[in-house]
């Protein structure tokens, strides 16, 4: 029943190739979560320049090779940091509806500062390298401050959703001023509260 050898040129196969299958499998995600959870972690208390890619990896109990798969630098760290709380904010500034231009720029502003608020220690660790790095920092001349568009999430979310009943905003203005209202929130999130 199991040695017979079926060879039917009628019926098509289609044949995998050899390796992984293609796409990111459950246990995949497991361990970029579990490698990602341990690096911002580890960056929170010690900094990002005092963390290292082999630390993250001793600290998740996983070999440096398999770190790298997921994450090739500590930048890939951040980066992901940035989606995932690009991610967040653009999903809740679905919900800003119609309104005055100070509304809508407030409830944008009050989501931004919803959004990081439970990050703060680890902005606060990240500021060096997200205001000072003269390559990627905040001032630096491919930041979105310096984009012709003023190309942020921030402002695209909320010049999207402009309705009639709002004057028209130039994108690039407002775009720069949510960016440059971001940064600033970013850096009062980083300070010590007020005593």
């Amino acid at each position: 029943m199991f040695t017979e050898n079926v060879n039917d040129s009628t019926v098509a196969v289609k044949r995998r190739g050899p390796g992984r299958p293609p796409g990111s499998t459950r246990q995949g995600l497991e361990t970029r979560k579990r490698l990602y959870d341990t690096a911002i972690k580890l960056m929170t208390e010690r900094g990002y320049e005092n963390t290292t890619l082999r630390a993250v990896a001793d600290a998740a109990g996983v070999s440096v090779g398999l770190l790298y798969r997921y994450f090739p630098s500590k930048r890939s760290v951040v980066l992901a940091l940035y989606d995932e709380l690009s991610a967040e904010y653009a999903l809740r500034s679905t919900k800003m509806g119609p309104g005055k231009w100070r509304d809508r720029f407030l409830f944008a502003l009050t989501t931004s500062l919803e959004v990081l608020a439970p990050h703060r220690q680890t902005l606060s660790a990240l500021v060096p390298v997200l205001i000072g790095d003269p390559d990627d920092g905040l001032f630096a001349p491919r930041t979105e401050l310096a984009l012709p568009d003023g190309g942020s999430t921030s402002g695209r979310a909320l010049t999207s959703s402009c309705h009639s009943r709002i004057p028209p905003v130039n994108p690039s203005v407002f775009g720069t001023l949510v960016t440059s209202c971001g940064s600033a929130k970013v850096i009062s999130l980083a300070l010590p509260p007020p005593i």
